[in-house]
């Protein structure tokens, strides 16, 4: 992973870890799985730092999961995905689906926590 500001969104947050433990525990053992695990904790370390940005209060993903941030989630995907509001359209829709299906799998993980 390239050393940047993202991969210390993603070493630090200890949801985002969880994620990519249980991503390797299911696809690791495959090697050319890897960059795709990488990938994905990226994407989920560029949204994290979409919601910093929108709201300094939050500090994790787990954070962001609260439903008292979800406009704050909610308007991080969007940047994060390209969401121009004139059209309705995505630069990359599919960043949409993917960040939507890994902050679902965030919130069942950290559910079966007992967070």
């Amino acid at each position: 992973m390239r050393d940047d500001e993202i991969k210390d969104s993603v070493i630090h947050d200890g949801a985002i870890l969880e994620f990519g433990n249980r991503l390797y525990e299911k696809v690791g053992h495959q090697l050319h799985q890897h960059n795709y695990i990488s990938q994905r904790l990226r994407e989920l370390g560029r949204l994290l730092n979409a919601a910093k940005e929108q709201d300094r209060n939050v500090h994790s993903l787990e954070q962001c999961l609260y439903p008292q941030n979800w406009e704050v989630i909610l308007s991080a995907v969007k940047s994060t995905a390209g969401f121009c509001a004139e059209s309705g359209t995505y630069d990359s829709p599919s960043a949409a689906i993917k960040l939507g299906h890994s902050l679902s799998k965030c919130a069942r993980m950290l559910i079966a926590k007992g967070k």
